[in-house]
């Protein structure tokens, strides 16, 4: 299956994620498993200036749901897919 939302900022992008996961689950039966995307600020926890990870909002909902991120390697968009071409 694929889907595409279109969105005004990447701030989006979490609240998008939950309908969509709302509406998978509903039509399919079927819980996500695992999430792929690059390592963009809006889904990716940063490094802070003590080197620990402070996750995003978004890696700590796909924790809560227990959803595997998987990303993709740093500037290698070819990894995206469809989306970066």
């Amino acid at each position: 299956y694929g889907y595409l939302y279109l969105i005004h900022e990447k701030s989006q992008s979490l609240d998008v994620f939950k309908s969509f996961k709302a509406e998978v689950e509903l039509q399919l039966g079927k819980k996500i498993k695992a999430v792929k995307s690059d390592r963009g600020g809006e889904y990716y926890g940063r490094y802070d200036r003590s080197g620990e990870q402070r996750p995003r909002p978004f890696a700590l909902f796909l924790k809560e749901c227990g959803i595997v991120p998987q990303y993709t390697m740093p500037s290698k968009p070819s990894m995206n897919g469809v989306v970066e071409r």
